[in-house]
């Protein structure tokens, strides 16, 4: 979907954020694997150890995902969903 996105519209921002809720196993398994960000709702300790890990990885720690954010999850078709948004016909 990212990728998509980026090769839609190279000029514009697209920054791919793995929701992770208040899992920090996930995030950590997500900058493993490469992910360029992470949102992680956690305490304090938790969000400070994760977040020098994104650190080493070159990668965000968010603490919520951006409100303009796309839900794969939602959609019937993710390629129609991302078209929509890089067109103005869906919302950011």
């Amino acid at each position: 979907m990212i990728a998509f996105a980026r090769r839609q519209t190279p000029s514009g921002r697209c920054l791919g954020v793995l929701d992770c809720a208040d899992a920090p196993g996930f995030a950590l398994a997500a900058l493993a694997a490469g992910a360029e960000a992470v949102a992680l709702r956690t305490n304090a300790s938790v969000t400070a150890k994760v977040a020098a890990i994104a650190r080493s990885h070159d990668a965000l720690l968010l603490d919520h995902c951006p409100s303009d954010s796309l839900d794969p999850g939602r959609a019937r078709d993710i390629r129609a969903m991302v078209l929509d948004r890089l067109s103005g016909r869906l919302p950011a």
